[in-house]
């Protein structure tokens, strides 16, 4: 709570919200991994979500953090071996095709 979010969503953004209309609730804190410029984490956050974001690109993170969303510079895999248990839901989006197949 607490933060302004300055929400420019993305056309991915955008469809998701307008053809799909997913309403998250988490009942707990959220984190989403691979958080890019922030469009989905701001779009969580201002449904009232408690929303952390992680991603690996320092520059994406701080373009999080000017738009007033909680964002990390993190590995994925090191933040959840840390943080085990503590979030109510997990997002990864288009994460998956960034991960080594060894």
């Amino acid at each position: 709570g607490g933060h302004q979010v300055q929400a420019m969503p993305s056309p991915f953004a955008r469809t998701v919200t307008r053809h799909l209309s997913i309403r998250v609730d988490a009942d707990g804190p959220l984190l989403d991994v691979g958080c890019g410029r922030g469009d989905w984490l701001a779009y969580l956050a201002e449904q009232g979500n408690d929303a952390i974001g992680i991603d690996s690109n320092a520059s994406t993170v701080e373009r999080c953090r000017s738009r007033g969303l909680r964002a990390e510079q993190a590995d994925a895999f090191d933040w959840l071996s840390r943080h085990t248990g503590e979030y109510a839901v997990i997002t990864l989006m288009q994460v998956i095709e960034h991960i080594p197949r060894s």
